[in-house]
């Protein structure tokens, strides 16, 4: 089979129009994401149910521990369905890797208990369907990336090989780590914050994966929407049951006071990297080390001994392009009231709560 060119199927630029959030514009999707790891088409295939929650993030920001924490208050705490391991209760829907499109369109129709996906998609990439429910997590770019770094040093010869050669790539392969020439955490962090993908050719950052920015700015947008809750890594790691409690009240599901203190202590840092196995796709197969490399150190400001204070600089000159009070909530989870216009719809979902 001919090898693809970097640029032979790489879809268009096109303009989203952010002023719309009603339902006939966000229900289509609007842009086309195409790359050794993509194939957002993958959800023209979905067919949404009322008890779909879809989590959303750019990556390394949480995306496995709120899977964890959704599942657990779907399933009460019990196993997963069937004794399956997370990646196959709750796949990455949009990934282009594994399993034929056909067949994971079926066995996630054949599921008949309440659904949980996972996205790495700009919400403009995906159909925003008002019946569901979107988890948006974010974290520190910075401490995504670091974390990103641990993840791509890591994964291994084979599942690089079968990621360039499965059929239907478009663009160039993912790189090896030493690949690049002279690369270290410093050289990777500027080629990260001034590169884009070239099969995403509308953004500017994100290098050797997709734009952390732009994915952040798309979810940012539809914040005041009802069906949608962001989440954000700083608040999980310091209140985790309170934070709990706010995603059991977005999903309606009423906390049962019996089993919840072990529901908690099974979505701790601890205990996934004890049972890594259960949490890391395909087992931990992708990665040198096993699960327990995908799930590493759970921490934040690692990038403080890496970054030098010129790179700080240009990381937070990126950020400030983002919308009004955005990269305020990037770096600390917190809103800025005066700047929010979701911050009434958060407050009332955590009302409900009580």
């Amino acid at each position: 089979m001919p090898e693809p060119s970097d640029t032979e199927g790489i879809p268009s630029p096109v303009d989203v129009d952010w002023t719309r959030v009603d339902e006939d514009y966000l229900k289509k999707r609007h842009r086309t994401y195409l790359s050794v790891l993509f194939d957002s088409t993958y959800w023209d295939d979905w067919t949404p149910r009322d008890t779909d929650v879809i989590v959303c993030t750019a990556y390394k920001s949480g995306t496995t521990w709120m899977q964890q924490i959704v599942c657990q208050l779907l399933f009460k705490g019990e196993a997963y369905p069937g004794g399956k391991a997370m990646h196959e209760i709750s796949p990455w829907l949009d990934c282009r890797i594994g399993e034929p499109r056909e067949d994971k369109m079926a066995a996630l129709e054949a599921q008949t208990h309440p659904r949980c996906l996972k996205t790495h998609l700009p919400s403009d990439a995906l159909p925003i369907h008002p019946q569901c429910k979107y988890i948006y997590v974010a974290r520190d770019g910075r401490d995504a990336f670091m974390s990103m770094l641990n993840h791509w040093k890591n994964t291994n010869d084979e599942t690089l090989d079968v990621r360039y050669e499965k059929p239907g790539r478009v663009g160039p392969p993912m790189p090896r780590w030493t690949d690049i020439e002279d690369i270290d955490e410093s050289k990777a962090f500027d080629m990260w914050l001034s590169q884009g993908w070239p099969s995403h050719p509308w953004e500017t950052d994100g290098w050797p994966w997709w734009s952390l920015f732009t994915n952040v700015e798309s979810w940012w947008h539809l914040r005041g929407l009802p069906n949608v809750l962001f989440v954000h890594f700083n608040k999980l790691k310091k209140d985790l049951p309170g934070e709990m409690r706010r995603v059991a009240a977005f999903l309606n599901i009423p906390i049962d006071e019996t089993i919840f203190d072990e529901q908690v202590e099974r979505c701790t840092f601890e205990h996934m990297k004890e049972h890594a196995h259960l949490f890391a796709p395909a087992g931990g197969r992708v990665w040198e080390g096993g699960a327990k490399t995908f799930i590493n150190k759970g921490t934040n400001g690692r990038w403080k001994d890496v970054l030098t204070p010129e790179q700080v600089i240009r990381y937070e000159a990126k950020a400030a392009t983002l919308p009004p009070g955005c990269a305020h909530w990037l770096a600390t989870g917190k809103f800025i009231d005066s700047e929010d216009i979701g911050r009434k719809p958060l407050a009332d979902s955590l009302a409900i709560g009580g």
